[in-house]
C-alpha cells in the first residue's frame, strides 16, 4: 500500500466520522427547535411516537405513520370527551 492510499484510507475515515457528527448536530438541533416550538404554540393534544426517529432516518417514516394512527385512534373517545 503507497502512502497515497494510506493518506485516502484517513481522510475518508474521518470524512465519515465528520459527517457523523455534522448528523448529530442537527439532529440536536432539531430536537430543541421543536421543543421552543411546542413552547410556543402550546398545543391542547400533543401524540409523541414511542419509536425515535433521527434526521434522515425515512426508513422509519411507515412505521411512525402506523404507530401514530394507531395513538391516535386510541384516544379519539377520550378527545371527543373534552368537547
Amino acid at each position: 500500500m503507497t502512502i497515497m492510499q494510506k493518506s485516502s484510507m484517513t481522510t475518508s475515515k474521518d470524512s465519515i466520522g465528520t459527517s457523523l457528527k455534522v448528523l448529530e448536530c442537527l439532529n440536536i438541533a432539531g430536537a430543541l427547535n421543536v421543543r421552543e416550538n411546542l413552547e410556543i404554540v402550546k398545543p391542547d393534544i400533543l401524540l409523541e411516537p414511542i419509536v425515535s426517529a433521527e434526521l434522515l432516518e425515512f426508513s422509519k417514516t411507515d412505521k411512525l405513520i402506523e404507530q401514530g394512527r394507531k395513538i391516535a385512534i386510541e384516544i379519539l373517545p377520550q378527545v371527543k370527551s373534552w368537547f
